[in-house]
């Protein structure tokens, strides 16, 4: 193979397009274009919930668009962000975070409904370009740096939003507690259902341990949730099983480029679409509160705005009733209801006993430190 180095290249004619051709099965890497990871958040260095969950439970977010799934049985997998990465010198990136799943309750003997995995969603809008489902799907290449305790095959998957269609690929952990660099190159599924909607386009799955129901041939698509393929290691066979993740990247093509690090601002909207969530601590009114007109002698509305539009119309959810106070009269308010939500904003209403007065104007503050308004979009 030969390299060709320019200061510059042009086009044959003055109005000319300069076009970069593909002669081979290979791909074409262009080190440095940007938006060409359909992974957010493939760093882990976006966290709006928390950095740490002991025992997450069966389809828990934690660190921003990653979502755990593990079964019934006793296994526990304590989940976190860390700071264990590859050297810059390693992947000539300095990462700073990974995703750590830290095994504190083994399953030594996987029932055949059994699962432990994470994944991403991607939606639709973004995924429709690869073509799934027709004649001309894309190639796309996944790649990620991987450190595990346990070695052996490993499964990383792709399936669609109805779960009967998958390509579950194999990788190696050739050296325990060592980072490993992984590429996984899958070809377009011409068949099957895959949504071009705000719904799931596709799904991104990191196996640590599989049951019967949903392994199967590895390197191929099959009509079935295969999220694993039946060479799957126990990665939750014992409680010194560490599996550390970070740089996943999902692109076009059959060859890697360098992982793409977009601004934290950027990576943050991103994660937006689907989640955010207002904090504030008592006494911090500099940092966020909201004015509000009460429309009743119970009653008092906030407009909020959400940062970037959201994915549909999210869920809204906060803590305790006592959280939140409304100003005017220094009590306890309840955010009871929300609004005319939308994916651009919504209203939420708050409610106390009595004491305001009709199309005055307050302001909504918190009344205890941790108060929150958390509003969901994840597909």
């Amino acid at each position: 193979m030969s390299t060709l180095k320019a200061d510059t290249v042009t086009a044959a004619t003055t109005n000319g397009n300069l076009a970069i051709s593909n002669q081979g099965t290979g791909g074409i890497a262009i080190a440095g274009m940007p938006h060409h990871n359909f992974i957010q958040n493939g760093d882990f260095r976006i966290v709006q919930r928390a950095t740490s969950s002991a025992t997450p439970a069966d389809g828990e977010y934690l660190i921003d668009r990653w979502k755990w799934w593990r079964t019934g049985s006793a296994g526990v997998a304590a989940m976190s962000q860390d700071t264990d990465v590859p050297t810059v010198a390693e992947a000539g990136v300095d990462y700073g975070y990974s995703l750590k799943l830290d095994v504190t309750t083994a399953d030594g003997s996987i029932a055949a409904a059994d699962y432990y995995y994470f994944e991403q969603m991607i939606e639709g809008l973004d995924w429709a370009s690869m073509g799934y489902g027709g004649s001309n799907a894309l190639t796309t290449t996944v790649q990620f740096w991987v450190k595990s305790t346990k070695t052996g095959v490993f499964s990383v998957s792709y399936g669609n939003s109805a779960v009967d269609r998958s390509y579950p690929a194999e990788y190696t952990v050739s050296s325990s507690n060592t980072w490993e660099k992984k590429t996984v190159t899958i070809a377009g599924d011409s068949t099957g259902t895959w949504l071009t909607t705000n719904g799931i386009g596709n799904r991104l799955r990191f196996t640590l341990a599989m049951g019967s129901n949903r392994t199967g041939t590895a390197n191929q698509w099959n009509a079935a949730n295969d999220i694993a393929s039946t060479n799957q290691v126990n990665a939750m066979d014992s409680t010194s099983n560490n599996f550390f993740i970070t740089g996943v990247q999902v692109e076009v093509g059959a060859q890697s480029s360098d992982f793409e690090q977009r601004d934290y601002a950027s990576e943050l909207a991103r994660c937006n679409r689907f989640f955010f969530q207002y904090n504030q601590n008592v006494g911090d009114h500099q940092r966020e509160h909201w004015s509000s007109q009460n429309v009743s002698t119970t009653q008092s509305d906030v407009a909020i705005q959400y940062p970037v539009a959201m994915r549909a119309a999210p869920t809204f959810s906060t803590g305790s009733a006592a959280d939140w106070r409304i100003n005017q009269t220094n009590c306890s308010a309840i955010p009871a209801t929300v609004n005319a939500i939308h994916e651009a904003g919504c209203r939420v209403r708050f409610t106390i006993a009595s004491g305001l007065v009709i199309r005055e104007a307050a302001f909504i503050d918190a009344a205890v430190t941790g108060a929150k308004l958390v509003f969901s979009a994840e597909l």
